[in-house]
């Protein structure tokens, strides 16, 4: 696990520290970081002079060499366009995800882990969405994110960043849904380095959009 050292002061009792971060994550060799993506805390850190808790933001990738997946983090907009620059050729064979939103970095990694193909949790989460605004028309959502809570699925609606509102799901109809949607090439070349669900919003379309599609 490769590692940088950020200066930072405790937002509860204002002391100075360096906080030791990861900057890669690989799956087999960094289990204690991994566990940490899984269960939510890997932006959580303790003040070791008061004990308060404090997030911390730091850019990551995380590796999987087993299923061949790689998953920036990308908080700075320059880091951004640094890690598209790296992928204008993908490995062969390789899943690369890019996101500047810390939940859904931690929600597709736990996606991947589940066996879900991301692109098809994103089509089954914009189902739930129409489905929400077919009853209730003045409904807005420009983002959503899949958890599991209390109990229960939970896909959690956003609008312009601020928490709107969450609906249960049945993560069982994510197969179905990939039948449907994606099982059909859309004749459009869509960039896939960022998937979310204005991706699946804008694969929607082309896929109505194809000559076929009322068929």
């Amino acid at each position: 696990m490769n590692e940088e050292i950020l200066e930072l002061e405790c937002p509860h009792c204002h002391a100075a520290q360096r906080v030791s971060v990861p900057t890669t994550v690989h799956k087999l060799d960094d289990p204690d970081a991994y566990r940490r993506i899984l269960d939510g805390t890997l932006f959580e850190y303790t003040c070791p002079h008061c004990g308060g808790k404090m997030h911390v933001t730091f850019g990551v990738m995380f590796h999987d060499p087993e299923k061949r997946i790689l998953c920036f983090y990308c908080p700075d907009p320059n880091q951004v366009k640094e890690v598209m620059g790296m992928f204008e050729e993908k490995p062969a064979g390789y899943t690369v995800r890019i996101t500047e939103d810390e939940g859904r970095f931690l929600e597709k990694i736990r996606a991947f882990e589940q066996g879900y193909d991301d692109k098809a949790l994103e089509m089954w989460k914009l189902t739930y969405l129409y489905q929400i605004v077919s009853h209730h028309e003045d409904f807005e959502a420009d983002d959503a994110l899949y958890g599991y809570r209390d109990g229960a699925h939970k896909i959690d609606f956003y609008k312009e960043g601020r928490y709107i509102g969450s609906v249960d799901a049945d993560p069982a109809l994510i197969p179905g849904v990939k039948e449907r949607f994606l099982s059909r090439d859309t004749g459009v070349v869509q960039d896939d380095l960022f998937v979310d669900i204005g991706w699946a919003m804008e694969h929607l379309t082309n896929l109505l959009h194809r000559p076929d599609s009322a068929s």
